[in-house]
Order: C-alpha cells, then structure tokens, then sequence
C-alpha cells in the first residue's frame, strides 16, 4: 500500500512559482528568449483547477503564441504513439560554443541536466520528431481558441 507523498510546505511552493513567474517573464523583456515550446494535448484538455482556472490557462497560452519570439505547437492525441512518451523535457540552446546545449529533465523531487554529446543529441531527435508531427503554430492556436469555447 502506497501513500501520497507529503504536499510541498508553502515555502517551497512560492519559490517555486516565483522561478516560474521569472521565467515567463524572459519572453517579454528586451531581449526575449526565444522559446519553441511542443505541447502535449493532454496539457490543454485535461482541467485542472477548474473550468475558470483552465480558461486562464489557455487564454495566457493564445497571448504567449503571438509573441514573436515564441513558437507554440499542440501534438495531437491523433499522432498516436510519439518518442517523447516519457515524458517532458526541456533542450536549452545557448549562444556560444563555450556553454554548450543541456537538457533538462523537471521531477518531482528536482531537475536532473544532461549535457553529454550523445544524451543531448537524442533529445534533439526526439524534439524535431515532435516538431514535425504537431499541428502547425496556426492550427494550435485555433486548437486552443475552440478548448477555451468549450470551458465557457
């Protein structure tokens, strides 16, 4: 028999949200990121926190999707069976040749990084593959347009 794991104490889950907080707003300063982000269908079908909360959820998503420097696709539950079944991961490519590409794999207890040559080339693999079998970012943004009907 198995039991829930202990909930974070508010202390961590403020940090952790303010880390988040941080992070989107690197889309919008000066300089912005540049982001290409492949979602999974399940993250914008499946309500969490309520129809209210979901609706905030894709209408932020819609707003992210026009930025100019943000690609934002849907991989449709029609694609089937996908490399990234997994799970999530993050490829973070960086300008100079002196800090090299990661990954960035998200748990529950932490993050792990992976930069070896090879582990970050199959992620790479794994991402364009993604990329290719998602809607396009026009098709998404319809996608997220009709999700956000159905939660009125």
């Amino acid at each position: 028999m198995s039991t829930a794991p202990e909930p974070d104490s508010d202390v961590e889950v403020d940090s952790q949200v303010q880390v988040r907080v941080n992070r989107q707003a690197r889309l919008t300063e000066k300089n912005p990121l540049n982001v290409w982000l492949v979602l999974n269908e399940a993250v914008i079908r499946r309500t969490v926190g309520g129809p209210n909360v979901m609706r905030e959820q894709v209408e932020h998503l819609i707003k992210v999707a026009q930025l100019r420097n943000v690609t934002l696709q849907v991989l449709p539950f029609t694609s089937g069976e996908h490399s990234a079944m997994h799970g999530s991961f993050n490829l973070l490519k960086f300008p100079t040749p002196e800090d090299p590409d990661k990954v960035y794999l998200e748990q529950q207890i932490g993050g792990i990084y992976l930069q070896k040559t090879h582990e970050v080339e199959r992620y790479r693999l794994m991402l364009d593959d993604l990329r290719v079998r998602a809607l396009g970012p026009g098709e998404t943004i319809a996608v997220l347009h009709a999700v956000r009907a159905g939660l009125a």
